[in-house]
């Protein structure tokens, strides 16, 4: 009888080792855990060049922000200079029209001076036509010339300011496509946070999987050995 009961244990000990499906499922947990502490790393050091990533391209936007904003400051400055040239404009403009309306003004009061002079009979000066023509020339041209590089001036600041505002629309745009860029990879690192803190769990999980399997086959050993002293006990006396 003595004999029967050690052989019966041996034989449960040897049952244990088997590839029962409990061993296996015991197995494929260790193989699981040995996977994630073997990814582990890796997926941290990814997390963290995401991280480093996600500051750079916070840095550069905050650097187009604030060139965005210098470039608005100088197209507000050449608006103000542009509003400047053309009120010169419009005010030599008005300048021409009331040295023209003075100039009429000065032949009439000519006109009247010789003709209350020379008895009804009007005799306009010897050269006066010319002189006249020569001084309106003269007004007229500088006029002209004060107009025209006014104008040169406002056109070449309005296709500067052109320039700067199509400048800072690319800028802006470059700023949108960056921030997408930057939510996008927000998205993926708030994902990969969640994939990891998934995998902590079933980490978490398999290993109080592995400690319940654990203390079961401690349980089934401690039971061999009660049932394997028991055997033997009983065997000495009966």
């Amino acid at each position: 009888m003595e004999d029967s009961s050690f052989n019966d244990t041996l034989d449960f000990e040897t049952d244990l080792a088997k590839d029962t499906p409990e061993n296996h499922e015991l197995d494929t947990l260790k193989g699981q855990i040995e996977d994630f502490l073997t990814e582990k790393p890796e997926i941290e050091r990814k997390l963290e060049e995401e991280k480093a990533k996600l500051k750079e391209a916070s840095r550069g936007l905050q650097d187009l922000k604030a060139k965005v904003e210098e470039n608005s400051i100088q197209l507000n400055k050449n608006k103000i200079d542009l509003d400047n040239e053309i009120q010169k404009k419009d005010k030599l403009e008005e300048n021409l029209l009331e040295v023209e309306a003075a100039l009429d003004k000065m032949r009439k009061e000519l006109k009247w001076i010789i003709k209350s002079q020379s008895g009804q009979t009007y005799i306009e000066p010897e050269g006066y036509r010319e002189f006249k023509k020569d001084a309106n020339l003269k007004i007229l041209n500088q006029l002209q010339e004060e107009s025209t590089s006014i104008t040169r001036t406002v056109r070449r600041r309005q296709k500067v300011a052109l320039t700067n505002y199509q400048c800072v629309e690319q800028k802006v745009e470059g700023i949108d496509k960056l921030l997408l860029k930057i939510t996008h990879k927000e998205d993926m690192f708030m994902l990969e946070n969640e994939k990891l803190q998934e995998t902590q769990a079933r980490v978490q999980n398999l290993r109080e999987e592995l400690l319940k399997t654990k203390m079961f086959k401690y349980m089934v050993y401690l039971v061999c050995g009660i049932l394997l002293m028991l055997s033997i006990v009983c065997g000495k006396y009966f």
